[in-house]
């Protein structure tokens, strides 16, 4: 290994210490009430040195929304190998969200947060290419059950990809955020709440 892939491998691992720490932080105790000095402490850095590789802590953030978004582009690519037609593709997916919201729930809420600020192209390069390929994984499989005859016809693919991410996310993020109530005022488990909400959702692209 030459010289500078050695330093390249070795500031990309410095990286991903500062963000391990960042994240068991933020995760632990909130974002809010994380400093930078805090997670320089706890990566064993001078300050200096995490502003060499991250502006502000909103930065930090996107990249601990980039993982998670890369685990949810793992779970989704392997979804889509065990779906024989389009549309079970689709219900595979369906399935490998629900497991990301309830098995990575901290990744989860930095994704919800991340989304509902505005756009900035400088820092969100990373995530966004992670969310890019997840509605892309989505996209793909529509396309297949549009051809195999498991889906109605005429749906666009990426369209209908970002419509089912909104649907999704939309019903995780009530449960997330309104759960109790939900139990306690309706006397309605959440998890069939979730249930029926996916077979509406499968229900209105299915052909049959």
């Amino acid at each position: 290994m030459g010289i500078s892939e050695r330093r390249e491998r070795e500031k990309q691992q410095r990286r991903n210490d500062i963000v391990d720490a960042a994240e068991d932080l933020f995760f632990s105790h909130g974002f809010e009430t994380t400093t930078m000095d805090q997670v320089a402490d706890k990566a064993e850095f001078s300050k200096g040195t995490l502003y060499l590789y991250f502006k502000n802590k909103d930065d930090l953030y996107t990249a601990i929304n980039a993982r998670g978004l890369k685990v949810l582009v793992d779970l989704f690519v392997e979804a889509k190998k065990k779906g024989d037609s389009g549309f079970e593709k689709i219900k595979r997916i369906t399935e490998a969200y629900h497991t990301f919201f309830h098995d990575y729930h901290n990744y989860f809420n930095v994704m919800l947060t991340c989304e509902n600020r505005p756009d900035n192209t400088e820092t969100d390069q990373e995530d966004s290419k992670y969310g890019y390929q997840a509605i892309q994984e989505v996209a793909e499989a529509v396309a297949i059950g549009v051809q195999d005859g498991s889906l109605k016809e005429g749906l666009e693919p990426v369209s209908t990809a970002i419509t089912l991410w909104a649907q999704s996310t939309g019903i995780f993020q009530v449960v997330h955020s309104h759960g109790q109530f939900i139990q306690e005022g309706f006397n309605l488990d959440t998890e069939k709440l979730i249930e029926d909400s996916m077979h509406l959702i499968h229900s209105a692209i299915a052909k049959y």
